[in-house]
């Protein structure tokens, strides 16, 4: 009876000490699982920034002032004229601004889009010109930004592509749920001012825009109006930029 108690007292030991490292290991699980769930969520927050709504501005919508950098886009189709934010976006109107200059925008064509909501112009391959986002509160993604656009989340490569966005119109269910959605966007005059003015709301923190178009809409239109393959969003129409000029805005 005693060797037989003594045994009973070592598997409940043994039993124990299986239940303590089952534990552990348990909430070296958990906690493994924690840090790759954040580090995953970290990840997919990466190139959006986080903008402070409360110092929100509008300025693009204003349009230009007397002295203010422009460019005058003459395409295919027509011509358009952007404001520049040099104040607001500096490395990345440099690079746009002597890019401009050097030609490197002229003869590209209208490379991808979807119908009325975007489209992107450029060459076909990145130049490998990694540039760091300059995103603020000053300037949205509002119809007729013109922002800098990459495959990379972490750099823009302003040289070779740009993002031309017209607007993403909301539906009757995403109006309903206004409050939903100024929740998850940061506030209900942020939303209000896009459905006022147009735009496309996911693309704001993601993309330094750095222009607006304020002369020529209905040109800057057309280059999101062609026809793009829905399977890969590629333009099924020709549409080039044939120049870009820099100058100064006069009243």
């Amino acid at each position: 009876m005693a060797i037989l108690k003594q045994d009973r007292g070592t598997i409940v030991k043994f039993l124990l000490k299986v239940i303590l490292i089952m534990a552990l290991c348990s909430i070296a699980v958990i906690f493994v699982l924690s840090y790759i769930s954040f580090e995953n969520a970290k990840r997919s927050s990466e190139g959006s920034v986080v903008m402070a709504l409360e110092d929100a501005t509008y300025t693009q919508l204003d349009g230009p002032k007397d002295g203010q950098e422009i460019a005058i886009f003459k395409t295919s189709v027509g011509e358009f004229r952007v404001a520049l934010y040099r104040e607001f976006a500096p490395n990345t109107v440099e690079y746009f601004v002597s890019s401009a200059k050097e030609g490197k925008y002229d003869g590209v064509k209208i490379l991808l889009g979807n119908n009325g909501v975007y489209s992107v112009a450029g060459t076909e391959e990145y130049d490998g010109t990694a540039m760091e986002h300059e995103i603020n509160e000053n300037l949205w993604t509002f119809k007729g930004a013109v922002c800098a656009i990459t495959d990379d989340p972490t750099s823009t490569d302003v040289g070779s592509r740009l993002l031309f966005v017209d607007s993403y119109e909301f539906t009757d269910t995403e109006l309903e749920q206004l409050g939903t959605l100024a929740t998850n966007y940061g506030g209900e005059e942020i939303i209000r001012t896009y459905i006022d003015n147009g735009g496309v709301l996911n693309f704001a923190g993601q993309y330094t825009t750095f222009g607006q178009v304020y002369d020529g809409m209905e040109v800057y239109e057309k280059l999101s109006a062609i026809r793009f393959n829905a399977e890969n969003a590629t333009a099924e129409e020709e549409i080039t930029i044939e120049s870009v000029e820099i100058s100064t805005y006069k009243e």
